[in-house]
């Protein structure tokens, strides 16, 4: 087999796009409620406090709208979990986004010991928002 000689990367930015996810536009029933609550809950951590355009860019994101049309039929808490998620992993993101390397790196360092063990604590608020994510 010889190796490609060009790929295609899809246009994920033209609004027009719209992601496969069936033969139908299924969302869960309770969508508004789930993303509204988990944004509210996302920005009480006031992680985003010294920035608009981060906090923008996540609501921007519609990363937690991924989870209410992949999971149409799932608990509303398992929803909302999902919800959560995808909204911390943007937000994770952002922040990296205008970090220096070595800032990145311990905010990484920081997010993988809460996850493996939540009562690692640093006392940010990145720290305490996923401690509470996992407990």
């Amino acid at each position: 087999m010889s190796p490609a000689s060009h790929f295609v990367i899809p246009d994920l930015i033209r609004p027009s796009l719209r992601v496969p996810f069936g033969s139908q536009d299924i969302v869960h029933l309770d969508h508004d409620r789930a993303t509204a609550e988990s944004k509210a809950w996302l920005f009480s951590w006031g992680i985003f406090a010294k920035s608009d355009r981060r906090k923008a860019a996540v609501i921007k994101s519609h990363a937690d709208f991924c989870a209410v049309r992949a999971y149409p039929y799932a608990t509303y808490e398992y929803l909302r979990t999902t919800c959560d998620w995808m909204n911390v992993i943007v937000s994770i993101d952002e922040i990296t986004d205008v970090q220096t390397y070595e800032e990145a790196c311990h905010t990484r360092d920081t997010v993988v010991a809460v996850l493996r063990d939540p009562s690692q604590n640093d006392g940010t608020p990145l720290s305490k928002m996923i401690q509470r994510f996992v407990s």
